[in-house]
């Protein structure tokens, strides 16, 4: 059926955006060249800390900013995040970047509207960031409260196998003992 994004994102949020690329070309920013950019549809983040990882909490995620992608043509060049501040929702600009997470999560999001759950189903799309154990996915959240799925972004562990759909299931188990042993090794003397 549908792979859509969460309602409630900032009304302004790609004049934000504009305005920071905007100031960061006067800069002399090498990624911003080009004048042709354009920006996805803004994907909500969500944020894990290791301690709800390990909990096997991933799902109670705390949803944060905005994330959107910036084409410079087919490919992605960089992301901009802006967070939603006020009564009236405004937009605040928080960050940009660029690497290989900006092109995994093109890629990851092309999977995704390819997979048979997602053509079957409705998935709200998601970005979930798990700094304290150096994971980021694509999250498929069914909407329909059956099944969630996970593509991890150019994993370090191997437990993750790089853009293929993960269960929730199978997710939080990984994420349990990633974050067990991230928190066992910080924590010893």
């Amino acid at each position: 059926m549908a792979l859509r994004v969460a309602e409630g994102e900032p009304a302004n949020a790609l004049q934000v955006l504009s305005a920071q690329i905007t100031s960061l070309r006067m800069e002399g920013f090498g990624l911003m060249r080009s004048l042709a950019l354009q920006a996805s549809s803004g994907v909500r983040v969500y944020v894990a800390g290791a301690d709800q990882a390990k909990r096997g909490e991933v799902l109670q995620a705390r949803a944060g900013g905005w994330r959107y992608l910036i084409f410079d043509g087919a490919q992605s060049q960089f992301s901009g995040e802006v967070d939603a501040k006020g009564e009236d929702n405004s937009a605040r600009f928080t960050q940009v970047s660029s690497g290989p997470f900006e092109q995994a999560t093109f890629e990851a999001i092309n999977r995704a509207e390819t997979l048979d759950q997602v053509n079957n189903g409705e998935y709200e799309l998601r970005y979930l960031k798990i700094p304290g154990v150096s994971v980021e996915a694509v999250w498929l959240h069914d909407t329909h409260g059956k099944e969630d799925l996970f593509l991890p972004l150019l994993p370090e562990h191997e437990e993750l196998r790089g853009q293929e759909p993960i269960s929730a299931r199978d997710f939080i188990r990984i994420m349990q003992k990633i974050a067990e042993a991230r928190l066992e090794f910080t924590t010893e003397p």
